[in-house]
Order: structure tokens, then sequence, then C-alpha cells
């Protein structure tokens, strides 16, 4: 069995929780090490060792806490000395994992997962650029950088860090075990009231600004569900304390996703938190979680989502979204709303589901020097 230690930025993270269970399901023994951001459980088929508490968004603590936590992580050197392979996702993660690699003394491969490029990292002032240059540094030593989106490749990985080295794009793929067929006994009527639902981390206020002027010229839900980031959106309880047609259940765990999906009608895949650079590029969870659960994701035509969708010829596709929204749900008949739903159903389940294979690269690049 392979031994896999996978650093991480924010152990709780949905998407790590998920990656880790990936590694576990083709026969790894993962040991998931890193910052927590909230109170929680994690997932209980891999060990977890919690080195400090960090805050979203906050690039400037995290790089801190990432410097102190350099003792900690040489404290549990017998835990991690049997590894195999080493994962980093993003940057603070990337260099505790070389670190912990020279001072434990294990010479294995290093995989540096990036699955979003913060805008610090874009940024022209010198903290950037030495963030950017460590991080340049340290790719070069790495086996592979996995990431998910051809965008963050092309718009960032190229040209900015001029990456020459292996690239594994893993998309935010389904689980394929993630994917309860019970959720299809639970849809909403196909007719109005048309639900949107809005899940995940929710710190696009832009976002919850357009819904909530959606909702309010037309008798349509609005279902909120994840962690709202308070320092993006202040005024969150303000808004929804004003709109009865905007409801929020809190944060969820992974379980939780398919009931979710499964109660709308339409899935808002738009953001703008960080605009014309990593919102532009990402392609989020929650586009193929909808797919998954044949829900209707809605997205801006101009970014790498909306790309994605106009490649499957799926999904509403939107320049100016509470007019074209507004206009569209207005008139929305059963028949429409019947094609709208073929045509998600037709996307290929290879573009929505992870193949088994997916993450062969990892253990079968497994060797000790």
């Amino acid at each position: 069995m392979k031994q896999i230690l996978y650093f991480a930025h924010n152990v709780q993270d949905a998407a790590v929780q998920k990656r880790a269970r990936q590694l576990v399901e083709i026969g790894a023994s993962v040991k998931l090490i890193g910052f927590a951001r909230f109170e929680g459980a994690t997932d209980g088929s891999h060990t977890t060792f919690v080195l400090a508490r960090t805050q979203d968004g906050r690039l400037g603590k995290r790089v801190f806490q990432t410097g102190i936590s350099f003792l900690k992580v040489y404290q549990l050197r017998s835990h991690l000395k049997d590894a195999d392979v080493i994962i980093c996702r993003n940057l603070e993660a990337l260099v505790l994992g070389f670190w912990a690699s020279r001072t434990i003394g294990i010479r294995v491969p290093i995989h540096y997962e990036c699955l979003d490029i913060h805008r610090t990292m874009l940024m022209p002032g010198p903290s950037s650029r030495i963030l950017r240059f460590v991080e340049r540094q340290l790719l070069k030593r790495s086996a592979s950088l996995i990431t998910s989106s051809e965008a963050f490749v092309s718009a960032y990985f190229l040209p900015i860090q001029r990456f020459k080295g292996t690239i594994n794009l893993l998309e935010n793929k389904v689980i394929a075990a993630d994917y309860p067929l019970t959720a299809f006994s639970e849809r909403p009527p196909n007719g109005p009231p048309w639900i949107i639902g809005w899940f995940g981390i929710i710190r696009c206020r832009k976002s919850l600004l357009m819904l909530d002027s959606i909702s309010r010229n037309l008798d349509v839900q609005i279902k909120i569900g994840g962690r709202i980031a308070a320092e993006q959106i202040p005024d969150f309880e303000e808004i929804l304390n004003t709109n009865k047609n905007i409801s929020y259940s809190g944060p969820y765990v992974s379980g939780d996703i398919a009931e979710l999906f499964a109660s709308c009608h339409f899935i808002w895949a738009i953001d703008f938190y960080e605009e014309g650079e990593n919102s532009a590029w990402l392609l989020p969870n929650r586009l193929y979680d909808a797919v998954a659960f044949k829900r209707i994701p809605i997205a801006l035509t101009s970014v790498e989502t909306g790309r994605w969708l106009k490649r499957y010829m799926a999904g509403v596709l939107v320049t100016d979204p509470v007019t074209e929204i507004t206009h569209l749900l207005e008139n929305l008949t059963e028949e429409e709303f019947a094609k709208l739903t073929e045509e998600v159903n037709a996307v290929p389940k290879a573009a929505v589901f992870h193949a088994p294979g997916s993450l062969d690269f990892v253990v079968g690049q497994a060797s000790r020097d």
C-alpha cells in the first residue's frame, strides 16, 4: 500500500477531502497534514494532522502560519518518514512539503496541486514577486503540476511562471460514489416557482446582489448553502432578512450535496470574486455537481465555465445575468425547461465523473530514491 502525505491549505475543504477519498479509493494510505479554517470534523477514511488555524483569503497570515508550522511538521517526523509520495495543495503547503521532505530525509516525488490562483500571485509589488519566485523554484523541483483548468495553465503557469514540466489536468469532476440515485426521486416540479441554487464557498457579493435583484423582480426562490465569507459579504444577513425569496441552509458536508442540488432547477455557477483572473479561469465543483445531478448551470459566456458548457451545448449562458435570467424565467415554459434538462443529460459522463485511473500517475510514480 502506497503511503501518501497530503499537505493542504485547509484540511476541512470539501475538495481536499474529496481528493483524499479518491486516493484512499485507489488503495493508498493517506495522511492529511495542514491548516484548518473552522471548527468541524474531517473524513474518517484517512489520518489528519492539524498544524494551525488560518483564515480564508488572508495570504499574509497564512504565510506566517506556514513559517511557525515548520517545527510542528518536524515533530511529526515519526508519522511521516514512511511516505512514498507527497502532494501539496496550494503554495504554503508546497513550501511545507519540500521542507518536510528535506528535513525528515525522505526523497520522494512531490506533486504541486494548484486549483486556484490567489490574486496576490498576480500583483506587481515586491511581496507578490517573492511569492512567484518561491513558487517558480519549487515548481522546477516538483514531479508534476496538478491543476483543474487548462485556463490556469495558459493564463498563468506558462506565460507568468514559465513552467515547462509535467502537467496533470484533473478537473473538479464528481466521484461516482458521491452520486446517489436517490437524488432523482426528490426533484422539484418542472415549473414555477423556479429555484436557483448557489452552493459552496459563498464569497461573491456581486453574485448575491444579482440573485437578490432577480428574486425581488420575480417569484423565484434562491437557495444558498455553504460557508459565508463574511469579510467579502458583510451585509449577507441584512440582504437575507429583507428578501423572503432567499433562504440559507448553512454549511454542509459532502453527504448533503445530493439533497441540496436535487432541490433546485438551476445552479448558479457565476463568480466575480476575482473577476478577470481566477474567477475567469476556474472550473468550479458546482459546475460538475450540477451536471451530475441533472441540474442546469447558469454561467457567464466569456469565462472558462461558459466555454466548458458551450463545448457540450448545455446550460444557460449569459452576459448580463440579471436582465437575461429575469427574461428567461419570466417566459420559461415546462417544454423549454425540459429541453434545457435534456441538453444537460446529453453531456458525456466522462466529462463529469472522474475516471477510475485518473490518479494512477501519483501511485505509479511513487518510489523512493
